[in-house]
């Protein structure tokens, strides 16, 4: 899953989205790995100016007028679908592949593939779900396990609060009143007060 995201993110720097999109399969219904290959190598050859070629080359050329690869075509179906695929109903997690456990690392790169694909208000996404396992993962202490067997780790809580970023599930602090508490308040004006009395 984690490899996806990287991938995903890693072609989206170099490719319009659109571009990436059809590269890889994000949302697309179906891809032939072919023309897939064919747009990259197309690319490649359009930023990389080598005049020195030969007539070899053309014997390695498909005489496909469109520029296609010589090679099977495959069908499959879209990376988004396959990210559904890797949901764990039972905690409510993505896994990292089919059948896997669910695990907070995962979970974390799936909603960012979805994000990216624009999928987050895709029905198939349980957002209460996915919240409720990323809380049912916090420590006593605060700190996050990546899963149920309990690993500790720092990155956890960053997975942690990024997800539920993701999601809008952050508490809002905007609005909150960081002045002391009225009991503070007292303190202080007791404080004053002493001090007063003291210098009289």
């Amino acid at each position: 899953m984690s490899g996806v995201y990287w991938s995903l993110a890693a072609l989206s720097l170099l490719r319009p989205a659109e571009e990436a999109d059809a590269l890889l399969g994000v949302t697309v219904t179906s891809r032939p790995t072919s023309t897939a290959a064919a747009t990259i190598s197309r690319s490649n050859d359009t930023c990389s100016s080598n005049d020195n070629t030969t007539d070899d080359n053309d014997d390695n050329k498909n005489d496909n007028d469109n520029g296609r690869l010589d090679v099977e075509e495959s069908h499959r179906k879209p990376i988004v679908d396959w990210v559904f695929d890797c949901f764990d109903p039972s905690q409510g997690g993505f896994g990292g592949n089919v059948g896997h456990d669910a695990h907070l690392l995962y979970t974390l790169s799936a909603l960012q593939i979805l994000a990216m694909a624009d999928r987050l208000d895709d029905p198939r996404l349980d957002r209460e779900a996915v919240v409720k396992f990323v809380a049912s993962l916090q420590q006593r202490d605060g700190s996050f396990a990546g899963d149920e067997w309990g690993e500790v780790d720092t990155r956890f809580s960053y997975c942690a609060l990024s997800a539920l970023s993701i999601l809008g599930a952050l508490p809002d602090t905007s609005s909150d009143d960081t002045r002391p508490t009225s009991g503070a308040d007292d303190a202080s004006s007791t404080s004053s007060s002493n001090e007063k009395s003291t210098i009289d």
